[in-house]
């Protein structure tokens, strides 16, 4: 549950006021090029305020009770009426 919550900031940030860039926390280059950064969402709010409304998680190979890097995460986070 935090998790999710978390996550559904920090996407609610990419599309609105981008602190975590102004913080110095990423360069804005990764979210500009990002395939699934959708510019035309910027300004939207969904309803309720969730973006991501499933989120998934793959196990590490090496062992299931170890926690997969960011980057084995794949997130869709736009509302499938959006798209």
């Amino acid at each position: 549950m935090q998790r999710a919550a978390a996550l559904n900031l920090f996407i609610d940030d990419c599309y609105h006021g981008q602190k975590f860039i102004k913080d110095g926390l990423m360069p804005a280059s990764i979210i500009a090029t990002s395939k699934n950064f959708r510019p035309n969402v910027c300004g939207i709010k969904p309803p309720l305020g969730t973006w991501a409304h499933v989120c998934e998680e793959k196990a590490n190979e090496k062992s299931a009770a170890t926690v997969a890097p960011l980057t084995s995460f794949r997130i869709t986070a736009i509302p499938l009426e959006w798209r």
